[in-house]
């Protein structure tokens, strides 16, 4: 019983984590290219309210 909670959560925070790896993604690329700082800014935001939706 106690052993199928924590399976739970730890599921749960993996999903999370491979979520937040996936739109992380996208940052890595607009810092690998020629982004302007503004374009980095309104990225890094929209990830950010994005994860802590």
């Amino acid at each position: 019983e106690h052993d199928s909670a924590l399976t739970i959560l730890r599921l749960k925070k993996e999903a999370q984590e491979n979520a937040l790896l996936e739109c992380l993604e996208p940052v890595k690329e607009a810092y690998s290219e020629s982004y302007t700082p503004l374009q980095r800014r309104v990225l890094l935001a929209t990830v950010i309210e994005y994860i802590t939706r």
